[in-house]
């Protein structure tokens, strides 16, 4: 398995990709600014266009407007923007996940939270 480093630096994030060597060591595939640093931000790893290469799914909060972007892999290690696309309303104590919720092999977006002891979840499929 290769790796994913992501970073602040001066605001700007960045995504790095380690290639695996097979052996235990890395190298460095590529370096790609993938947008402006924001505090409330997750990334996920998912297919999310069907050609095998990992894409990053980026989730965030906008004036409490849930926010996702795609970061297409170019399967060199490097990332283009894909869609950026407001999904909903931004909630506290969030967790996402990405999985096939509908078997068409898309991956689909999953956000789960609690809401005075109470627990739900809001699926988005892939189009």
């Amino acid at each position: 398995s290769d790796l994913i480093e992501l970073w602040n630096n001066n605001n700007n994030f960045f995504a790095a990709t380690w290639i695996s060597n097979g052996n235990g060591g890395f190298s460095l595939g590529s370096n790609t600014e993938v947008g402006d640093f924001r505090d409330d931000t997750d990334y996920l790893v998912a297919d999310v266009n069907g050609d095998g290469d990992s894409d990053l799914i980026e989730v965030w909060n906008d004036n409490n407007n849930f926010f996702a972007a795609t970061w297409i892999s170019n399967g060199s290690g490097g990332f283009s923007l894909g869609s950026n696309t407001q999904v909903g309303d931004f909630r506290n104590d969030t967790d996402y996940l990405v999985t096939d919720l509908n078997g068409d092999n898309q991956s689909d977006l999953v956000e789960l939270w609690n809401n005075n002891n109470n627990f739900f979840a809001t699926s988005w499929l892939s189009i």
